[in-house]
């Protein structure tokens, strides 16, 4: 046990007193410093001025952007022509057709997790006797959807892969 009417020992509890005080004082001064630079930010961003920071987020998105039927923007699209998007509880189904003669083919429906929907992304497969293609569905520029597709074809006829990217105008309601 250290001896505490000892002059040395009595100066080293000093400083560590004075040390702690001074620590204690420093994050009190870092948590203010905080508060005040988010109270700044939010002060600057409402009077108009523009910095990163205050921009909307565009990124972030809901189920509700992706729901409803889309048709292509190009009507003499050779891959899908329609996609409709529902969510039925913590899943969104996506439907999609395809462009075939004489009637568009029913590529039948897939389903997505609806958490996907906040990252911006909806990704879906389907899979037919000859191919699996795999998409990412995204709300692009001037709310539209874009399908970016990767189709492998798993039939033997030796067909080279190949990737598309689709644009979509929702309809109206």
């Amino acid at each position: 046990m250290a001896d505490t009417t000892d002059p040395q020992t009595k100066g080293y509890a000093a400083k560590i007193a004075v040390l702690t005080t001074a620590l204690a004082a420093l994050a009190g001064l870092i948590g203010a410093g905080t508060a005040l630079l988010t109270k700044s930010e939010s002060l600057v961003c409402s009077v108009g001025v523009s910095f990163s920071w205050c921009a909307p987020r565009t990124d972030v998105r809901t189920t509700a952007d992706f729901e409803g039927e889309w048709t292509n923007k190009n009507p003499r699209t050779s891959g899908i022509t329609r996609v409709l998007i529902e969510q039925r509880l913590d899943k969104l189904t996506v439907h999609a057709w395809g462009a075939c003669q004489p009637a568009d083919c029913d590529w039948q429906t897939t389903q997505a997790e609806a958490s996907g929907a906040n990252s911006g992304t909806i990704k879906v497969k389907w899979t037919t006797s000859f191919d699996v293609v795999n998409a990412a569905l995204t709300i692009g520029e001037g709310q539209r959807l874009e399908v970016r597709t990767k189709t492998h074809f798993t039939d033997g006829s030796g067909r080279p892969d190949y990737e598309g990217v689709e644009y979509f105008q929702r309809v109206a309601r």
